[in-house]
């Protein structure tokens, strides 16, 4: 499939929302630096979403040996590697052509990508999740459905005010209830976590 042009800006902010989606790097690491940045690559893969929001550091609770985290780094690189490699390689013809696509077409690329890139992450987080042992998959469910029994509890007062608040005030709003949701998750997920 091929892109037509996309702006920098928008590629490197769609390559930050692919690394918070469930993305990771995948070169060797040349030092320590490289791969502590390569290991928390590797987060957002097995708990939700609203779990990461709670507690970033949830996948060292799962204690991954090092062939999982190699299995991961190959389900990365077989299918997401290929999409971004393709998107830079027609960026790359574009500006080797002179090619100046209009916004339509800049839009309509960028739209393109996003769905390959979701269609990715989608197919790389079912191979992620054959990985986990029982109990892993035990704890990601547990952690999971406990953060989301606080997301209902504290989050339901909030629902009515969020459909009415328009701008700063809705903004305002959704910050206080992550906070509210992340200050009474935390010490659960800290309990489920010290009991594993």
């Amino acid at each position: 499939m091929k892109f037509n042009c996309i702006q920098n800006l928008k590629t490197r902010w769609l390559l930050c929302a692919i690394f918070l989606c469930g993305g990771s790097a995948i070169a060797q690491p040349a030092t320590a630096k490289a791969e502590a940045r390569q290991n928390s690559a590797l987060q957002h893969g097995f708990f939700s979403p609203q779990s990461y929001r709670v507690q970033s550091a949830l996948d060292a609770a799962l204690l991954l040996t090092p062939e999982q985290k190699k299995q991961m780094q190959v389900a990365y690189a077989e299918v997401i590697t290929p999409i971004l490699a393709e998107q830079s390689k027609h960026r790359w013809e574009e500006r080797q052509h002179g090619i100046k696509p209009t916004a339509e077409e800049r839009k309509l690329a960028m739209i393109i990508l996003a769905q390959e890139i979701v269609r990715g992450i989608r197919e790389v987080r079912a191979r992620y999740a054959l990985l986990l042992t029982p109990e892993q998959k035990a704890l990601v469910e547990k952690v999971d459905a406990a953060v989301e029994a606080v997301a209902k509890e504290v989050g339901a007062p909030y629902d009515a005010k969020l459909r009415s608040a328009r701008g700063n005030e809705r903004d305002a709003l959704i910050r206080e209830r992550a906070e509210k949701i992340k200050a009474v998750a935390a010490p659960r997920l800290k309990a489920i976590l010290e009991e594993k």
